[in-house]
């Protein structure tokens, strides 16, 4: 019994939430409602039936599991308890025949919403920035692994490097004084999403882009985890386990 009180007393705020929410006994049902609402709210925000369509498709394009489809390609299949497969993991899993095609795949997931914006709309920050986070939520909470899915870091990645490339650039100079003074990418991933908003608010002091790093920040917050660090947990000796099904070795 203490071993039980002990337990629950080293369970973090998030975990207790999630506990007293019922989110991990009906997770599916939340997530389908949390990702419709986002959805129909940057409808009702843009406005126009092809921008509504634009961000329902880009949505599901975002979905796409392009981790699982290369390494299922290159490989034969999918190892056993590895959980979601993003662009580092495919890299350690697969190799570079894995890797590089998942990561050109997350990275067009930020292109094509960019380039989308650039030809039709002159990169207006309102529609550019719920054309992104549509994909983003997307990767997220993909359509076709169940409301699972990726972080996403990628996308957040590429379009800012290009919305906002000073505000990256610094936020990756403060992610780099995290890890050498935390020693853990963990908390320093946590720190570089914390970062995001407060640094576009400072550097371009832009409304719809600061609004958008406060929602990449609260869906990279809670659903990241020590689990899902790839840069902490993934070894190269992870290709070599013995954690692929049998049928596909």
């Amino acid at each position: 019994m203490n071993n039980v009180e002990d337990g629950n007393d080293r369970l973090t705020l998030r975990e207790r939430v999630r506990m007293m929410s019922g989110y991990d006994r009906h997770s599916l049902l939340l997530t389908a409602i949390f990702v419709l609402s986002v959805l129909v709210i940057m409808i009702l925000l843009v406005g126009t039936v092809l921008e509504s369509a634009l961000i329902i498709a880009l949505y599901l394009y975002g979905s796409i599991p392009f981790g699982y489809i290369f390494l299922y390609l290159n490989r034969g299949g999918i190892p056993e308890d590895r959980g979601i497969i993003g662009v580092a993991k495919s890299f350690r899993l697969g190799g570079y025949r894995s890797g590089i095609p998942t990561a050109m795949g997350e990275i067009s997931k930020a292109i094509i919403p960019l380039a989308i914006s650039f030809f039709y709309y002159d990169l207006e920050m309102g529609i550019t920035v719920s054309l992104v986070f549509s994909t983003y939520i997307g990767t997220n909470f993909s359509a076709f692994l169940g409301g699972k899915g990726g972080a996403g870091a990628t996308i957040i990645l590429w379009s800012t490097l290009v919305l906002s490339p000073i505000s990256i650039l610094a936020n990756a100079l403060l992610f780099i004084v995290s890890v050498r003074l935390t020693k853990d990418s963990y908390i320093s991933t946590m720190h570089f999403f914390i970062q995001l908003p407060i640094l576009f608010a400072i550097i371009t002091r832009s409304p719809e882009l600061t609004l958008f790093g406060i929602g990449v920040a609260m869906v990279f917050i809670t659903r990241f985890s020590r689990e899902r660090d790839e840069m902490k947990n993934l070894r190269p000796k992870d290709r070599n386990e013995n954690g692929w099904n049998s049928g596909n070795q």
